[in-house]
């Protein structure tokens, strides 16, 4: 009440637009029981703990981006076929990591780990074996996602979801994560601080306190977005880019 929220046991001022993801372990990797089903990048399954963070609660909109445009504080996202930045209401895309990462800097924030990101999509694990290791979709259940649960590239449905991102929390009943978070398994993906390294869930600082891989050739994307397949919206998935490159999702 009052603009305050509970956070590890404690009454903390709340802030705007953004939810807690408190400190704690977290179980970061592939959660299929048979491993010849987990893509190789998302293994080891591992545990490691982050430090309490708060987090936006939803994707950076158009609106708000053109905002750092016109303050002269970030580039103008690119202008490629799909790059649809129309609607004020929707995500902005075609942004890359270097832009979005001054858009944090410009907003006094910052972008987000890999195992922080992990943890508000699947929630706290205590320990190796916790229920959240075996989640496999933000929301409960293993069954393949539908339009109605997430905006993405369907391969379940005749149609596909949207033909570009829509308005931020679209499918705030279903895309949410258990901290409050909206969209991350669909609409468009999101860029992480972290450099991408194939192997790095099976070096001993990916099962550390606050895990954070070096800066790298590429950078981590996570989460899906419209033009993603049905198979790719699962937590675990990693992906990639070149920081200084965008996309359309």
């Amino acid at each position: 009440a009052n603009g305050h929220v509970c956070s590890v046991g404690n009454c903390v001022p709340g802030v705007s637009g953004m939810a807690a993801v408190p400190g704690g372990g977290v179980s970061v990797g592939c959660g299929h029981a048979d491993k010849k089903d987990c893509p190789e990048d998302t293994l080891p399954k591992h545990f490691s703990a982050t430090s309490g963070l708060w987090l936006d609660k939803f994707h950076v909109r158009v609106a708000d981006f053109n905002a750092c445009v016109t303050a002269g504080k970030c580039d103008k996202p690119a202008t490629a076929k799909g790059c649809d930045n129309t609607n004020p209401d929707a995500p902005v895309v075609c942004v890359s990591w270097v832009t979005a990462r001054n858009y944090c800097t410009w907003r006094k924030k910052r972008l987000p780990t890999e195992a922080e990101w992990e943890k508000a999509a699947r929630g706290l694990c205590a320990g190796p074996g916790c229920p959240s290791s075996a989640k496999l979709y933000v929301w409960p259940g293993s069954a393949a996602p539908t339009c109605l649960q997430a905006v993405h590239k369907t391969t379940t449905q005749a149609t596909d979801c949207a033909i570009g991102p829509t308005a931020v929390g679209s499918r705030m009943l279903s895309d949410v994560g258990p901290f409050g978070h909206f969209d991350l398994a669909g609409n468009v993906r999101e860029w992480i601080e972290d450099g991408y390294n194939k192997a790095f869930y099976g070096t001993a600082a990916a099962a550390g306190n606050n895990p954070q891989a070096p800066g790298a050739d590429e950078r981590v994307v996570r989460g899906g977005g419209w033009q993603t397949p049905t198979p790719q919206l699962k937590i675990h998935v990693r992906g990639f880019l070149d920081p200084k490159k965008s996309a359309p999702d």
